[in-house]
């Protein structure tokens, strides 16, 4: 049983961080951590160099612990945090309308993840609640036409779309029960 736990570092720079259960920390960029910088060329890697003190540290620790924790333990997965970055950016780019991009984000996450995880794309700024869900294998945010959206992979839960509903808005993958607008996320089957 691996436990993972997601921390959003800094909203105005955008790190996420990921903790393992055995203290490793994987630090991933979101889209608004490079979005005033100057593009890379193709294949030019950029080290991630962590300049914190212990002390800073286990501060980062300590919130991941406070803020958002799940734990992903009943599905062994390994998912590409990066090619479905990469993968929802070239989306961006090449998507003719919201309800194209909301579509086409989820159709990708289903295959990062082998069609074996639940999956949710949500516009942010519609009143919804997804407090009760848990098994996240992946997260992140991302702008289309100036509207913020969430993606999630995960193993279960309910998420409630209490704003408009459709394609422009949000589009879901799994084994799910739904009423109106309240989606119940069951385990994938084994």
């Amino acid at each position: 049983m691996e436990e993972i736990r997601y921390e959003k570092r800094n909203a105005d720079i955008g790190w996420y961080c990921l903790y393992s259960w055995f203290g490793n920390r994987l630090t991933i960029p979101s889209h608004q951590a490079f979005a005033n910088e100057p593009q890379q060329a193709e294949g030019e890697l950029t080290p991630n160099v962590s300049m914190q003190t212990p002390l800073e540290q286990a501060n980062y620790q300590q919130l991941a612990e406070d803020q958002v924790e799940t734990t992903a333990t009943n599905i062994n997965i390994n998912i590409d945090p990066v090619a479905i970055f990469d993968g929802i950016s070239n989306i961006i780019n090449t998507a003719q309308n919201r309800g194209g991009f909301v579509k086409a984000a989820r159709e990708h996450v289903k295959f990062e993840s082998d069609y074996r995880l639940n999956v949710m794309v949500l516009n942010l700024s519609n009143d919804y609640d997804e407090s009760s869900y848990s098994g996240v294998h992946y997260f992140d945010t991302f702008e289309y036409d100036g509207v913020i959206y969430g993606v999630w992979a995960f193993e279960k839960g309910t998420f409630i779309n209490n704003g408009d509903g459709g394609y422009d808005n949000w589009a879901f993958y799994g084994w799910f029960d739904r009423d109106g607008g309240t989606v119940d996320f069951h385990m994938p089957p084994e």
